[in-house]
């Protein structure tokens, strides 16, 4: 048979004395159900290669159930899909399917602890870059960062606070703990990558496009991380890369530390970090500031001469 111009992942077979095609993609072969050279063929593979909910593929009924290629099949079926434009369906196509390609027999269940992993660098670099506390990065929603702005910022907004209850979401303990913090170059960049990478699972978990009010560091389908499941997560890293065994809290230490250290006055640092008052800050981070007495004699001396 001919090959028509199609592409070599389309093989030939006999079925009932008649010459079928049959396709392999990421691990499922489709059998053509046309014969080739026919309209009803050619409607059928554009069916195929668009993956277009009706078509079906044999090895679909080898996945696992719950798997994610299982559950971005289904998606591909759902009323959402459908409703999609062409243009949007191609751009969403190929997240999914580069996400199917290295996770597609991984069951869902697994995402979960993939996931946690995969938070930890993006939110250990906002906490270092921010002074952010752990619930308020918890907290933090999409809508919560303009990254196109001239000067990118996070607001902060709400904080992640575990109870005997369970998990609640409260305000900010002061006025001040309501705050916007300017983002360096490489957070701007770190959080467009995190944002690539969670479209990815949202889309294979059928979650559909994150919205405003989307968590930016949260679970598999889209619920609150614990605290104390994060500061479990950082403290196995640490042991496992052999560091100093540091609280969480401690990222935000080394914030405040970097920027006393570049000579940042206190009431930047104060409202950035989200004190209700300079004094607090001063308080807690006095004993770092260095030179001060120096430069006062020096400004004096100026004075008097």
């Amino acid at each position: 048979m001919k090959r028509s111009g199609l592409p070599k992942h389309i093989t030939a077979y006999w079925r009932d004395g008649k010459k079928y095609v049959r396709a392999r993609r990421l691990g499922v072969t489709y059998y053509f159900k046309s014969l080739p050279g026919t309209e009803a063929f050619a409607f059928e593979y554009q069916a195929w290669l668009t993956g277009t909910p009706h078509v079906e593929a044999v090895g679909a009924s080898r996945t696992k159930p719950g798997s994610v290629s299982a559950l971005i099949a289904k998606y591909y079926r759902s009323a959402e899909w459908t409703n999609l434009s062409a243009a949007t369906q191609s751009t969403y196509r190929g997240i999914l399917e580069r996400f199917r390609a290295d996770h597609g027999d991984k069951p869902v269940d697994r995402l979960e602890r993939h996931n946690v992993r995969h938070t930890l660098f993006p939110i250990v670099s906002l906490a270092l870059a921010t002074g952010t506390r752990r619930g308020e990065l918890l907290g933090l929603q999409w809508g919560d960062v303009n990254l196109d702005a001239a000067k990118p910022f996070l607001r902060v907004e709400r904080s992640v606070e575990e109870t005997a209850a369970g998990l609640r979401v409260k305000a900010p303990k002061t006025a001040r703990g309501r705050r916007n913090i300017a983002l360096p170059a490489d957070t701007v960049a770190m959080l467009r990558a995190r944002k690539v990478e969670q479209m990815q699972l949202r889309f294979a978990l059928g979650q559909g496009n994150i919205q405003p009010t989307t968590l930016i560091f949260g679970t598999v389908d889209g619920g609150l991380i614990r605290p104390r499941n994060l500061t479990k997560a950082w403290s196995r890293v640490c042991a496992a890369r052999k560091l100093p065994r540091v609280s969480f809290h401690a990222l935000r230490h080394t914030h405040v530390s970097v920027l006393i250290s570049a000579g940042v006055d206190v009431l930047t640092i104060s409202r950035r970090i989200g004190h209700s008052k300079a004094s607090m800050t001063l308080d807690v981070y006095g004993h770092l500031i260095r030179g001060g007495d120096e430069a006062a004699a020096k400004a004096i001396e100026g004075v008097l001469s």
